[in-house]
């Protein structure tokens, strides 16, 4: 499975329950290539109204997951990660646990985003 997470500098994802940002440019991106083979939690429905929600991705083989409440740890056979990286710092108080440098930085591309100009696509192998 392919991990989807969009985080802040600090690998926020979540404050009081609620995403620390968002951004069209990173919905429609994940929507061209993970169309009809993504699985969100119940809380990404209003980002991604088509996809499956479940509860335990592990148990279900769609190639995607997008990634906002669920513990990273939990995941297993997880082949990359990828992050999107809004570089700018939000209020957080849910991180995604995972320890970048443990992975293969594969790509790191900029993406043109008028809300985050910063705004970055990073793909991580992580198979071991």
């Amino acid at each position: 499975m392919n991990v989807i997470a969009c985080v802040d500098p600090n690998l926020g994802l979540l404050f009081n329950h609620r995403r620390v940002s968002f951004d069209s440019v990173i919905i429609d991106e994940i929507n061209r290539y993970a169309k009809n083979n993504l699985m969100i939690e119940a809380i990404s429905h209003d980002l991604f109204p088509d996809a499956l929600i479940v509860e335990n991705p592990n148990e279900f083989s769609l190639k995607y997951f997008f990634l906002e409440d669920y513990d990273f740890k939990q995941l297993k056979n997880v082949e990359y990660l990828i992050i999107y990286n809004f570089n700018r710092n939000y209020p957080s108080d849910y991180q995604l646990h995972v320890k970048l440098e443990e992975y293969q930085l594969i790509s790191q591309e900029r993406l043109i985003s008028d809300i985050h100009p910063q705004l970055e696509r990073l793909v991580y192998r992580c198979e071991k």
